[in-house]
């Protein structure tokens, strides 16, 4: 500091604007590096005084300078402006820009972070990307998919987050930087403490935090905060006192403002695992203040929920105030947060376990209506907002020209998924899914496009909710609503007619109820005798329904639930109460919340299909493998399938007793290909007889395998036989039902708040109405005979109604189903859960 301070005192007596710069430029990183942020500003702007405007080159890196520094210290929106110039100065550099533009991008898109823009952020890592690529730059390429990677985390993509760590990674090893290397362990270890894999998640945050344990540099504060929210979430109260003593010693030396804000929200959670909630509730007060002061804008909202949670243990009423802003918070910060698609679901599911307890403390109080309105909050939003989305998008998408341009990308989409699926290759899959992420993002950002021009589409991604009053008066006569929600400890259930409600809550925690429903399917899906079946399916129900809540469906005729969680997987007809399996006395379906069906109902009514006209796929002939080709997942499962003979015939008794015109494809015409044709619509019902495959990881690699033909050739993309479900999802169906006579085709992501992520979601994104699924993988003879009965029933209840009103009057399916159940259950040889329980209708 000595030497700058002779330095400038020289070139005051004798200037020389290439040595002043020089000298400024030092002073700024010298202050940086030692956390003494406004004299680092200061000579930064020092630099904008003399240099000449035409200087386009160190214009461009000052502005830059500032804007990172202004970043850093919370003033996001200053730094937006220098971020501008910046970039403004860089596009007049004649040659050799692309480094200094990678550098703005980079910068400009951290700041976007910091503002929980993700949107635009994402599209500046893109182009940082592209520069940093074309200059094969290693370092800063290391920086940007770092940082890229931190995005993607936050949004809930944890396997892409994973990947381009993984290639920061490798470029920081290269370099040896400390830095760099525990920066990246400490992102790894959050990506997985996300998939749920603690102990890889403490071996990577113990490795970040050895290597930064002594060093007190400004950097290394966020390190220690991650670390420390880490051992929070994982209830290590005693470390955290250690790490929260050690950081105290630096944070107000070299934290900026965000990060002392961060620091006391972390004591303040502390104080409230500890039980001081006193202690807590004041230095969640000091931290809403420097949030407040530092960075609105990146308030996340588990701050608030923290908050009210710990207000509610010292006055629940207030508390309870204090957790309805919260949830009025999270919806403006939903709102805000312009994702799409699962990405949205991912991001916002990690949220859900706080407005599970608030659901869970008003249905012990008694509040039913609050109890619904909360739980409505919290249940398949994504869904509810693309039903709500979805015609709007497309309209607004032609009058802005540009519905071509987002068939592309999504067809785009589709081919990328294609080829990782093709590729045997590790890294060539690796390359593949990140050309994937960069494909989302054009897409995120034209969608972005669309709702600045029309305001509306960014009002619909909050659609009404459904009443519990508006929600009762949908159900017929005989049907029951269901509600249920798991939080930390306890399971709700609230239960509703016409007529009455009723709620109950058991001591059930989410690990204790998958351990249940784990249970169920074991002992079901291994055959266990029924003299031993039968009294545990009594008992379990009992453990896990309250026994009020049981006295009302047992009076039930319909019963339709709301899951939430591992219940999406459980064979709810095999449930028993008094003796009776719960199929016997009462149809049962799945919704993904009542807004959702409220939903689905408004668009079968606006969209009602008047045909009777059935597709059938039977026994697909599975596409022949290249023997040269090396393919990995599902592609190469395929190879290993046996055909389904008794599909065939399935697929036959469907033409023969379906109440309307079938075309049945079998063989070598049951091809995926089919299902593009323009006139897909006109089917009122779509029956797969066929093989099904899961990624529950990866919900975007699960599919049905049809027939491949060389006719297949003239499709926009590869065409594999491998009917995914992002190629699902731009189907445009107008179906009552999709039939998915498939193995676990009910399997998929189970994402808390949000349901299963999966082939039903995929159909009922698609203009299906309802989609009929699978929870096991089901002997052939068996789902064969069932599907045979359930024609039969819907044969039957045609045939029953007056000549007059057949064509008007709906089918019933889930009575169908219900019957076909029946039908097997009273058949000795078929009478196992194993070979009925497995269906289930999801939808309206």
């Amino acid at each position: 500091m000595e030497l700058l301070d002779k330095a400038e005192a020289y070139l005051e007596r004798n200037p020389d604007i290439d040595l002043q710069y020089m000298l400024f430029t030092e002073r700024g990183f010298f202050y940086r590096w030692i956390g003494d942020y406004d004299q680092a500003k200061l000579s930064f702007k020092r630099i904008l005084d003399f240099i000449d405007e035409d200087d386009s080159h160190r214009n461009a890196v000052v502005n830059n300078s500032i804007a990172t520094l202004l970043r850093e210290t919370g003033e996001f929106v200053e730094a937006l402006n220098y971020h501008h110039r910046s970039l403004q100065y860089r596009f007049r550099v004649q040659n050799g820009g692309e480094l200094g533009l990678a550098a703005t991008y980079l910068n400009y898109a951290r700041t976007f972070d910091d503002l929980n823009r993700l949107d635009q952020s994402l599209v500046m890592y893109e182009r940082a990307l592209h520069y940093a690529t074309l200059i094969n730059h290693r370092r800063l390429y290391m920086e940007i998919v770092s940082s890229f990677a931190n995005v993607l985390n936050r949004l809930g993509n944890f396997d892409a987050a994973m990947l381009y760590y993984r290639e920061g990674l490798e470029a920081a090893q290269e370099f040896g930087e400390t830095r760099s290397k525990s920066l990246l362990y400490s992102a790894l270890g959050l990506v997985h403490l996300n998939l749920g894999e603690p102990e890889a998640a403490k071996y990577n945050y113990e490795r970040s935090y050895a290597m930064v344990k002594e060093v007190n540099l400004p950097w290394v504060v966020r390190l220690k905060l991650s670390y420390l929210d880490f051992l929070l979430k994982t209830g290590d109260t005693v470390k955290a006192h250690e790490v929260i003593s050690a950081t105290e010693e630096i944070i107000g030396e070299l934290g900026s403002q965000l990060e002392t804000a961060d620091f006391i929200a972390q004591k303040a959670y502390l104080s409230y695992l500890n039980s001081d909630y006193i202690s807590a509730a004041r230095y969640f007060r000091e931290a809403g203040t420097r949030y407040i002061q530092a960075a609105p804008y990146r308030i996340e909202p588990e701050f608030y929920f923290r908050k009210a949670f710990n207000l509610i243990a010292i006055n629940e009423q207030a508390g309870l105030i204090q957790a309805g802003e919260a949830l009025e918070y999270l919806e403006k910060f939903r709102l805000e947060t312009a994702l799409t698609g699962n990405t949205r679901a991912e991001y916002f599911s990690e949220l859900s376990r706080y407005v599970s307890e608030i659901v869970l403390i008003y249905m012990k109080k008694g509040d039913a209506a609050k109890a619904f309105d909360v739980a409505e909050r919290l249940k398949s939003r994504v869904f509810s907002e693309e039903l709500n989305l979805s015609s709007l998008l497309s309209q607004s998408l032609i009058e802005i020209n540009r519905q071509q341009d987002f068939e592309v990308l999504q067809a785009g989409i589709i081919s990328l998924e294609n080829q990782v699926l093709q590729a045997a290759d590790p890294i060539q899959r690796d390359t593949l899914q990140m050309e994937i992420e960069q494909q989302q993002l054009r897409l995120e950002a034209l969608l972005g496009e669309v709702s600045l021009i029309n305001p509306a589409l960014h009002e619909l991604m909050n659609p009404p909710r459904i009443s519990l009053a508006q929600a009762a008066a949908q159900l017929d006569q005989g049907a029951v609503g269901l509600h249920i929600v798991t939080g930390g400890s306890e399971t709700g259930y609230l239960a509703f007619t016409n007529t009455e409600t009723r709620q109950g809550v058991v001591s059930l925690s989410g690990k204790e109820l998958a351990e249940n429903v784990t249970g169920v399917r074991e002992r079901i899906i291994s055959g266990l005798p029924l003299s031993e079946l039968k009294p545990f399916l009594d008992e379990v129900t009992t453990a896990m329904i309250p026994v009020e809540i049981l006295e009302i469906l047992a009076g039930a005729r319909e019963l339709i639930i709301s899951v939430d969680g591992v219940w999406a997987y459980l064979p709810v007809a095999a449930l028993r109460y008094r003796d009776t399996y719960f199929a016997e006395t009462k149809t049962i379906s799945f919704t993904p919340s009542f807004t959702a069906r409220s939903l689905l109902n408004q668009r079968h009514l606006i969209n009602r299909n008047g045909r009777r006209e059935a597709l059938v796929f039977a026994n697909p002939v599975i596409p022949a493998s290249d023997p040269d080709a090396r393919t990995s997942g599902n592609i190469a499962d395929m190879q290993n399938l046996r055909p389904l003979p008794f599909s065939e015939l399935e697929g036959r008794w469907v033409a023969e007793f379906f109440p309307g015109a079938v075309r049945l494809k079998t063989g070598t015409e049951a091809r995926e290909t089919v299902l593009s044709e323009p006139d897909i619509s006109r089917y009122s019902l779509i029956h797969f007889a066929a093989h099904g495959l899961l990624d529950e990881r990866n919900p975007r690699y699960s599919g049905l395998v049809l027939a491949t033909s060389a006719e297949d050739e003239g499709y926009g993309h590869n065409v594999d036989g491998f009917l995914r479900t992002t190629e699902i999802s731009v189907l445009r169906l107008n179906a009552d039902i999709v039939m998915l006579s498939a193995c676990n085709t009910g399997i998929g992501r189970v994402l808390s708040g949000e349901g299963v992520l999966g082939l039903q979601r995929a159909f009922l994104n698609a203009g299906s109405s309802a989609v009929a699924v699978t929870l096991w993988s089901v002997e052939d003879r068996a789902t064969s005979l069932l599907m045979r009965n359930f024609y039969q029933q819907l044969n039957r209840q045609y045939e029953e109604r007056p000549r007059f009103s057949r064509r008007n009057t709906e089918l019933n399916y889930k009575e169908a189903l219900r019957e076909a159940q029946l039908s097997l259950l009273e058949n000795p040889q078929y009478a196992h859960p194993v070979n009925w329980a497995s269906f289930v209708i999801t939808g309206r």
